[in-house]
């Protein structure tokens, strides 16, 4: 079975875009949480995360090895891969790797996932099928949550908030509406 298999089966996955995310402390992490803490702390409400291009290529594996030992089995990343690949990163990332959002399948070795934009905001497989979406904005209202996850194509892995006000806490509500929907 493929990663791509795994995914699948466990239903929509529900994240944010971006880390490290200072705007998140004093408001969304407690006080007193040790920074070292945070990342696991997000993960409680997130399956995953989308490392922008800028973001992950910083990051130093034995920090990520240490975010890994924090995250569920099903937890994954995606990342931008605007200007190539840190191997070692995304090796690093393992399993926990749910593919890289690249401009163009040539640029990338295929060991890894990948999936391209379209016109309608989808990131989609090389079959084109529509895999992951990055919402601006997450609708607070959960009559507006149900519309979004009602209208999400069949097969969907992923769907990331870029919003940078929104708080991951708010992820709760729409992983309850996506459970009653059976897409979670």
């Amino acid at each position: 079975m493929s990663t791509q298999d795994n995914i699948a089966d466990s239903g929509l996955l529900l994240g944010m875009a971006g880390w490290p995310r200072p705007d998140w402390e004093g408001g969304y992490f407690p006080e007193d949480l040790p920074q070292d803490w945070q990342f696991g702390y997000y993960s409680n409400d997130a399956d995953c995360l989308l490392l922008r291009a800028g973001q992950w290529r910083g990051i130093d594996p034995d920090e990520l090895e240490d975010w890994l030992q924090d995250v569920d089995e099903a937890f994954r990343f995606y990342v931008e891969a605007a200007e190539g690949v840190d191997e070692q990163v995304l090796e690093t990332m393992g399993p926990h790797l749910g593919g890289l959002l690249v401009e163009n399948f040539r640029q990338i070795d295929r060991r890894w996932p990948q999936f391209r934009p379209d016109a309608s905001g989808y990131w989609l497989d090389h079959e084109g099928q529509p895999r992951v979406r990055v919402l601006d904005d997450l609708p607070l209202n959960l009559r507006e949550q149900r519309m979004l996850l009602e209208h999400l194509p069949v097969g969907l892995q992923a769907l990331i908030i870029a919003d940078i006000a929104a708080d991951p806490g708010l992820l709760a509500d729409m992983r309850k509406v996506a459970q009653l929907l059976g897409i979670a």
